[in-house]
């Protein structure tokens, strides 16, 4: 009866171990991740092959869902797009959500052929992102759309030599005035060239310049048609 006990006592254990291990692993795929991949990867399914991919990063504070139907028409204008969540306020996210991206999706992902579009914070952090040395993957342009930050450190990442960048801000941005200031002077000025400017008389910031402007089609056909002059063949 003895040995009984002390079986049923060590499988009991054993499952315990088993849970809890599940349990913490199942935590560290969803802090590590980032993405829910079956949702945020868009690519033309009659197109086989690598593709040149766009790389997404929202508004500080937001999440992938603030871009709206804008992922889905750039890969209906034939690329892959990669559509990031980012929590934290420095790279780590965004540059584990690429590294994972690169491998899950190697089969469509044209290394060669990569551009950046991102939203306020999320262009600063694709900026930042695109100017480290080494990078295993070549981008061939990025949008930046109303970025509204201009610490010094910034500032040196945009003197590092670059891509070619289209530079969006809204001159009435609904945030304020502070907003309209600071979002100019990092796009006409901060910004250095090779780069294009697109002053909007909008209200929208970020990336609800593709969501919420009445003019969001026409934003979308400039920016899809800037990224098909730089990644398409």
């Amino acid at each position: 009866m003895k040995k009984v006990k002390i079986l049923l006592f060590t499988l009991l254990f054993l499952m315990l171990c088993s849970i809890v291990a599940y349990g913490c692993a199942h935590i560290f795929s969803k802090d590590q991740a980032y993405l829910t991949l079956s949702e945020t990867v868009l690519y033309p399914k009659d197109v086989k092959g690598k593709l040149p991919t766009v790389f997404l990063a929202h508004n500080g504070g937001a999440d992938r869902t603030a871009w709206g139907d804008f992922p889905q028409r750039i890969a209906d204008a034939g690329f892959c797009v990669v559509n990031i969540s980012y929590t934290t306020w420095d790279t780590s996210n965004v540059e584990a959500a690429i590294s994972y991206s690169l491998k899950e999706y190697k089969s469509k992902i044209d290394t060669n052929r990569v551009a950046f579009v991102g939203g306020c914070h999320g262009g600063k952090e694709l900026l930042t992102v695109m100017s480290k040395d080494g990078l295993d993957y070549t981008v061939k342009t990025a949008v930046a759309l109303s970025i509204s930050e201009d610490d010094a450190a910034f500032q040196d990442v945009l003197k590092k030599a670059h891509p070619p960048i289209l530079a969006a801000y809204s001159t009435q941005d609904e945030l304020g005035a502070y907003y309209q200031d600071v979002t100019k002077r990092v796009a006409e000025q901060l910004i250095t060239e090779p780069k294009k400017v697109l002053s909007l008389d909008e209200t929208a910031h970020g990336n609800d310049l593709l969501t919420k402007s009445p003019n969001k089609v026409d934003i979308g056909n400039k920016i899809i048609d800037w990224l098909k002059v730089y990644l398409v063949k």
